[in-house]
C-alpha cells in the first residue's frame, strides 16, 4: 500500500492515521527492587550513629524527643513529640516506627504524656547530611496539599536554605508509599529534610490533616519513578523540546510569542498550519489557565485575524478547527514533558483535541486534555526514538456543535524534553502490533448489535430473513436504496469462512414492493447504504468478516463499511477483493469503549464503472471482543474534522423540532421497529448531523414505552430542557401516555425519562388515544399548556392540559373539537404578530392533510382555506423565530418505493417556511435559507420541446398545447418564475419528461387549473386518481402566478409553491432522471423571471 503522507492528510482535513507498531519500555532510572535496604540512612544521629533516626526508630525521650536526637527547628506540636510513632494500624512502614506529625508527647520534661491528635501542626528539620548519590528514597503519607498552600502536609529537600524538592502523601488514611527524589545534579552540597504539617483539624479541604514519613535513604537506584513535579520549578526540568531558529531565545516551545498577525504560527516557524489556526496571533494569554507557565499558551480557540488584511483581533472562538506541526527537532532524552488542557478526546475518537508525535510520517505518541481549563502534566518515553527527528502536532478537530460534552479546544504548553517524566502516568504509546487475537473469532466476545423487536435473532450475523420487501427494517436496520428490497441476510452457499448460514450481500433475492412474493435477483448493479440499531461499544475490539469490492467509503464508487460515534465515521474497511471468500478484520476501539456507535454498509458501486474493484460488498458476524481476530490495521482509523454533517435525507415519521441560537434541532420519529425518537440538526437544510438514536423505544410487550410517539421539546422558565412524548403499547392499560424526559446535558442528545410523571388521558379524555403532546409555556396564562391529540366526549380533539411545574397536569377543556371517526394529529400552538395559530394533521383518509386553525373573537375557527399542502405532505410541526418559522413534514414513501404507487406512513423529510399572510391568514413559502443557500445559475437552455415555444434566457413563451423540458439534474436545485396568460382560465404548469429508450416517453405533471382553483400532481393517464396530492388555491392567471419549484433529487421529492401562499409537495423518486419544464394546454402562457438555481 502506498505510504499515507500524514502532512496533506492535515490539510485535507481528513487523517487516515498511520500508527507505529511498537511498544516502550521505560528505560530511565532503573528501579531497585529492594529499596528498604537500597543504599544507606540519609542522615545520622552524630551521638548514635548506629541509632536509625532516618527512619525514626527511636522513641521515649519525652518531651523534645526529635531535638535530642539532633532534629532541629521544631515548632509547633512537633516541639512536644516523643519520637517516632509505634507502627500498628500503619501499612507500608518499614521497622517498627514512622514520622507521624500527630501522636502523644510532652508538654515539658516530667509531665504526664498527653495525645496531640489531627489538629497539631508544626515543622521540624532533620539533621544536615551531604548528598552523596543520584536518588533520595523515602516513604510518604498523609495529606496531599502542597509545600506552599497554607494548609500544607509535604516533605521538602533544603539545600542553601532553598527548598528545591518536594513532595506529599497521597491523601490515603494511615498509608505509606515509596517516593524517589533525582538529586543526581545536586551531589555534593550540604542539605536537610523539613517535615512540614500546616493542616490543623479544620475540615476546610479534602486532604487528610497529618503528615507520614519513613525510611529516608541515599541511594544509586531508585525506589519509584522520579518525576519534574518534585521540582520547585519543573518547567524548568531539561529543555525546550523545540526552537525557532530565526530566534533561538525565543520560547516557542511555552509558547511565549505573540502580536506577528495573521498566520503568526507559521512565521515562528511551525509547520503545515491549516485551517482555523491560521488565524492565530501566537500564544493566547494564559490568565485564564489554571496550571499555565510564564504569559502565554497554545489555545487553538485563541485571539487572532480574518486574513492578512485584519488589523482587528478577535478571539477566533470555540468553532475554530485546525491543526498545526511543529518545528522539526532531533529526540536527545527520554522523556518529552507537556502540559495538556482543553478536551479529552483523542485523535481516534469523533472529535479528536490532541497532542501528536510524529516520527517518519507516524503517529508514534498521543495525549489530549482533561476537558477543562486546568492544564495538567503529560509524559512519554521516547527512549527508543533517541536520536531520531519528530514533530509535534496540535490538533483540534472538535467543532463547537454541542455534539458532545467534551470541551471543543485544545490547550497546551511547555514541551520540554527532560532524563525525568512530569508525571508517573506515563502513557500515549500506541501499539496495534501488540494487540491480543484470538483463534476462535467466529465466538470470540459477542454480538456487536442486536434488535429490539426480534431479540433472539443473530441480526450481527445477518441471520434475519423472509418478511420479503423490507426486510431489513423489520429488524431495526435502517435500509436504503435498493438494500430496501432485500430479504434481510442473503443465503451463503457459495461463498467460504461464512459464519452461520446467511450474510449480508449487496446484492441477492428481492422483493418490489409489499405485495410481490414471488421476488427476483438484484445482481452487481445493486447499490444502497444499511445502517445497524445503535449499540454501545463495550470491549476493545470489534471483528467483521468482509469480502468484494476495496473501494474505501470516501471514493465514488464506496464499498466498505464503517463505524460511527457521535455521527463521525471513526473506522472504515473494504471488502479484501474476493468475490467469495469472506476474512476477518479487526478494529481497535479501546479509546471508545462506553461510546454510542452505528454500523454502516456502504455500496455505491454499481456494474457499469469498471474501476478494478468488484462492485459489491459482503459482511458477517459483526462482535464485539476482548482480542482481536487478526491485528488491526492502522489505515483502519479515522480522523478527520468535518463529519459529523451530511446530506439532509431523513427516512422519518413524525417531526417533533425545537430551534436554537440558529440550529434547527429535527427530533423525528425513526421510520423503523419501534419508532425510536432520532435527532438530526440542521442551520442550512441541505446538510444535517448524522442522525442518532436519542430516546429508544422499548420493544417491551409490557412496557408502556414498546412503541413511541410524538411530543414536543421546550425549554422552561428557568432553562431547563424538557422532553415530553408518546408512549404506545396496544397490550398495556393505557394504551397511550403522556411521558416525559429531562435533559443530562446541553447536547439535548442525552435524556432521562421520569417515569413517576407518565400520564394519560382523565376527565372526558380517551386513554386509547392520547398522544402527541405539545408544551409550551403561556405568557399570557403564567402556565404550561400542553396541547394534546385525543378523542373527548366521542369527537376528536385538540385537548389542553396546564401545568405550573411541568410534572403535574390538570385536564381542561378542548381547544377544539369536530366530529370525525379518526383525530386531528401533532397539533401546535404559535402566534404571528400577536394571532393565535393551531397546526395539525387531519388524519381521515379522504383529507390526510396538514391543516391550521386561527383564534377570532376568543374562537379557534376554520379558515376558507385551511390546508396547507396536499396529501403528500403530513404530521408537519415548526420551530424557529417568527421571521423564520420552520414546518417539518414528510412526503410518504410509496409501496416499493414505485412512482405512482399507493403511499404508506413515513417517508422522507420536506420543509416549507410559514408566514402570515396580508390577508391574515396562515401561508407556506420557500424557505429564505433554501434561496440563499441554491444560489449558482444553471443554464435556461430547453433539451426538448413540443408545439409552439420560444424560450430566451430568462423568459418562456407557450402556445396553447406546448411544451418544453430542461435537462434533467441530480443536484438538489430550485427553479422560480411568474407564469401568466391573457385567459382566465389557462391551464399550465410544471413538465417532468423521463424519455425512455425504445418505450414511450415517462411524464407527469404539477397542473396549476385556475377553473377548479387547485393545483396538482399525477402522473401521465392517472389524473383521475383521487389519491394524488392536490391543492385548493385561487389562481388568478391574468395578473399572474408566482412560483417556486424545490426539487431534491438525492430524496426523490419536490414542492411547489404558489404566490409565497400554499404548497403542493410530491413523490418522484426517479426525479434526478426526469427533465424539467413547462406546458401549457387550453391557452398560450408566458413565464418571465425564468431562472434555475443549485448550490
Amino acid at each position: 500500500m502506498k505510504p499515507i503522507h500524514t502532512k496533506y492528510l492535515a490539510r485535507t482535513g481528513l487523517l487516515t492515521l498511520l500508527l507505529a507498531g511498537t511498544h516502550s519500555t521505560i528505560a530511565a532510572p532503573q528501579l531497585t527492587q529492594q529499596p528498604e535496604t537500597e543504599g544507606s540512612a540519609l542522615f545520622v544521629n552524630s551521638n548514635s550513629p548506629t541509632q536509625n533516626i532516618a527512619g525514626f526508630e527511636f522513641c521515649c525521650g519525652q518531651y523534645n524527643t526529635y531535638q535530642e536526637h539532633t532534629f532541629t527547628n521544631a515548632t509547633g506540636a512537633l516541639l512536644y513529640l516523643d519520637g517516632g510513632h509505634w507502627k500498628d494500624s500503619f501499612s507500608g512502614v518499614v521497622g517498627d516506627r514512622l514520622f507521624t506529625s500527630f501522636g502523644s508527647g510532652y508538654f515539658s520534661e516530667g509531665e504526664n504524656s498527653s495525645y496531640f491528635g489531627y489538629d497539631a501542626t508544626g515543622s521540624i528539620d532533620s539533621p544536615t547530611f551531604t548528598i552523596i548519590n543520584d536518588y533520595i528514597n523515602f516513604k510518604i503519607g498523609g495529606g496531599n496539599n502542597n509545600y506552599t498552600t497554607a494548609n500544607a502536609t509535604a516533605a521538602v529537600l533544603l539545600v542553601n536554605g532553598q527548598v528545591v524538592r518536594h513532595a506529599t502523601g497521597q491523601n490515603r488514611d494511615n498509608a505509606i508509599a515509596w517516593h524517589t527524589w533525582d538529586v543526581s545534579d545536586l551531589q555534593g552540597q550540604t542539605a536537610s529534610i523539613r517535615l512540614i504539617d500546616n493542616h490543623s483539624d479544620n475540615g476546610v479541604d479534602n486532604a487528610l490533616p497529618y503528615l507520614l514519613a519513613d525510611e529516608f535513604r541515599t541511594a544509586n537506584l531508585a525506589a519509584a519513578m522520579p518525576t519534574t513535579q518534585d521540582y520547585v520549578q519543573p518547567e524548568l526540568v531539561g529543555e525546550p523540546l523545540f526552537i525557532n531558529a530565526n530566534n533561538t531565545t525565543q520560547d516557542i516551545a511555552g509558547f511565549e510569542f505573540c502580536c506577528a498577525g495573521y498566520d503568526s504560527f507559521s512565521q515562528h516557524n511551525f509547520d503545515n498550519v491549516v485551517r482555523n489556526l491560521t488565524s492565530l496571533d501566537g500564544g493566547q494569554w494564559a490568565a485564564n489557565y489554571n496550571g499555565a507557565i510564564g504569559d502565554r499558551v497554545f489555545s487553538s480557540a485563541g485571539d487572532g485575524y480574518q486574513d492578512t488584511y485584519d488589523t482587528s483581533i478577535e478571539p477566533i472562538g470555540e468553532q475554530a478547527t485546525g491543526s498545526l506541526d511543529s518545528p522539526e527537532f532531533v529526540i536527545n532524552k527520554s522523556y518529552i514533558n507537556f502540559l495538556l488542557g482543553g478536551g479529552n478526546q483523542l485523535f481516534d475518537a469523533a472529535n479528536a483535541t490532541a497532542a501528536l508525535l510524529i516520527i517518519n510520517n507516524q503517529i508514534v505518541r498521543q495525549a489530549s486534555g482533561n476537558n477543562s481549563t486546568d492544564l495538567s502534566w503529560h509524559s512519554w518515553d521516547v527512549d527508543e526514538f533517541i536520536g531520531q527527528s519528530a514533530q509535534i502536532r496540535l490538533l483540534d478537530y472538535h467543532p463547537a456543535d454541542n455534539s458532545d460534552t467534551a470541551t471543543p479546544y485544545l490547550l497546551a504548553d511547555q514541551f520540554r524534553a527532560a532524563d525525568i517524566p512530569a508525571t508517573q502516568n506515563i502513557a500515549g504509546e500506541i501499539n496495534y502490533s501488540a494487540a491480543p487475537t484470538t483463534s476462535s473469532p467466529a465466538t470470540e466476545g459477542q454480538a456487536a448489535f442486536s434488535s429490539s423487536k426480534f431479540p433472539t435473532t443473530h441480526i450481527a450475523g445477518f441471520e434475519n430473513c423472509c418478511f420479503n420487501y423490507d426486510t431489513y427494517h423489520a429488524f431495526n436496520f435502517l435500509a436504503y436504496g435498493d438494500f430496501v428490497r432485500f430479504n434481510g441476510g442473503q443465503w451463503a452457499s457459495g461463498l467460504a469462512n461464512y459464519v452461520g448460514d446467511r450474510v449480508f450481500a449487496s446484492y441477492g433475492q428481492g422483493y418490489a414492493n409489499y405485495a410481490d412474493t414471488t421476488g427476483s435477483w438484484y445482481g452487481w448493479e445493486a447499490t444502497g447504504r444499511l445502517l445497524s440499531p445503535e449499540f454501545t461499544i463495550t470491549q476493545p475490539y470489534i471483528n467483521l468478516l468482509t469480502a468484494g469490492g476495496t473501494n474505501t467509503f470516501d471514493s465514488a464508487n464506496a464499498t466498505a463499511i464503517v463505524l460511527r460515534v457521535n455521527g463521525k465515521i471513526v473506522r472504515h474497511a473494504t471488502g479484501n477483493g474476493s468475490e467469495t471468500q469472506l476474512a476477518w478484520t479487526s478494529w481497535d476501539t479501546s479509546s471508545l469503549v462506553g461510546q454510542q456507535a452505528v454500523i454502516e454498509i456502504i455500496d455505491q458501486h454499481d456494474n457499469t464503472v469498471s474501476d478494478g474493484s468488484l462492485p459489491f460488498i459482503l459482511v458477517d458476524e459483526i462482535r464485539q471482543a476482548d482480542n482481536a481476530a487478526v491485528t488491526p490495521l492502522t489505515s483502519s482509523i479515522v480522523s478527520q474534522v468535518d463529519g459529523h454533517k451530511v446530506a439532509l435525507q431523513l427516512n422519518m415519521g413524525d417531526a417533533n423540532p425545537y430551534y436554537e441560537n440558529g440550529e434547527f434541532y429535527i427530533y423525528y420519529l425513526q421510520n423503523s421497529a419501534y419508532h425510536s425518537w432520532y435527532l438530526s440538526k440542521t442551520d442550512d437544510l441541505l446538510t444535517g448531523t448524522f442522525s442518532e438514536e436519542i430516546i429508544p423505544a422499548s420493544g417491551d410487550v409490557n412496557a408502556q414505552d414498546r412503541w413511541i410517539g410524538s411530543g414536543s421539546v421546550m425549554k422552561d422558565q428557568n432553562g431547563q430542557y424538557h422532553l415530553f412524548y408518546t408512549g404506545h403499547n396496544k397490550d398495556h392499560y393505557p394504551v397511550e401516555a403522556v411521558m416525559h424526559a429531562v435533559a443530562t446535558d446541553n447536547t439535548l442528545k442525552n435524556w432521562q425519562t421520569i417515569d413517576e410523571h407518565t400520564f394519560t388521558g382523565s376527565n372526558g379524555y380517551s386513554d386509547y388515544d392520547f398522544r402527541d403532546p405539545f408544551v409550551f409555556w403561556n405568557e399570557d396564562e403564567q402556565r404550561y399548556w400542553m396541547l394534546i391529540t385525543s378523542r373527548y366526549n366521542n369527537q376528536a380533539a385538540i385537548g389542553l392540559y396546564t401545568s405550573t411545574d411541568l410534572a403535574s397536569w390538570t385536564a381542561q377543556p378542548p381547544l377544539y373539537a369536530e366530529t370525525s371517526t379518526l383525530n386531528l394529529e401533532v397539533p401546535e400552538y404559535f402566534e404571528f404578530a400577536d394571532t393565535p395559530f393551531i397546526v395539525y394533521s387531519d388524519q381521515r383518509n379522504e383529507s390526510p392533510v396538514v391543516k391550521y386553525l386561527i383564534k377570532q373573537n376568543n374562537q379557534w375557527v376554520k379558515p376558507n382555506f385551511d390546508a396547507l399542502d396536499g396529501r403528500y405532505f403530513y404530521a408537519a410541526r415548526s420551530a424557529g423565530p417568527e421571521n423564520e418559522r420552520l414546518l417539518f413534514g414528510w412526503v410518504p414513501h410509496t409501496d416499493g418505493r414505485n412512482d405512482g404507487a399507493a403511499p404508506s406512513w413515513g417517508g422522507d423529510l420536506l420543509v416549507h417556511q410559514l408566514h402570515k399572510h396580508l390577508s391574515g391568514e396562515l401561508a407556506v413559502k420557500m424557505p429564505d435559507k433554501v434561496i440563499s443557500q441554491l444560489n449558482s445559475a444553471m443554464p435556461i437552455s430547453p433539451t426538448w420541446t413540443q408545439g409552439n415555444v420560444q424560450v430566451q434566457t430568462n423568459s418562456a413563451s407557450l402556445q396553447a398545447n406546448s411544451a418544453f423540458t430542461l435537462p434533467a439534474s441530480n443536484q438538489v436545485n430550485r427553479l422560480q418564475f411568474n407564469i401568466s396568460s391573457a385567459s382566465a382560465n389557462a391551464v399550465t404548469g410544471i413538465q417532468f419528461r423521463m424519455p425512455v429508450a425504445g418505450q414511450a416517453d415517462k411524464l407527469a405533471y404539477l397542473k396549476l387549473d385556475p377553473t377548479n382553483g387547485n393545483a396538482k400532481f399525477y402522473f401521465d393517464g392517472d389524473e383521475q386518481n383521487s389519491t394524488n396530492p392536490s391543492i385548493d388555491i385561487n389562481l388568478d392567471m391574468q395578473s399572474g402566478v408566482h412560483v417556486d419549484l424545490w426539487l431534491n433529487p438525492q430524496s426523490g421529492v419536490g414542492a411547489i409553491y404558489l404566490n409565497h401562499y400554499r404548497a403542493l409537495s410530491f413523490r418522484l423518486y426517479d426525479l434526478a432522471e426526469y427533465q424539467i419544464g413547462l406546458f401549457s394546454e387550453n391557452s398560450a402562457t408566458t413565464a418571465s423571471g425564468l431562472t434555475r438555481y443549485s448550490e
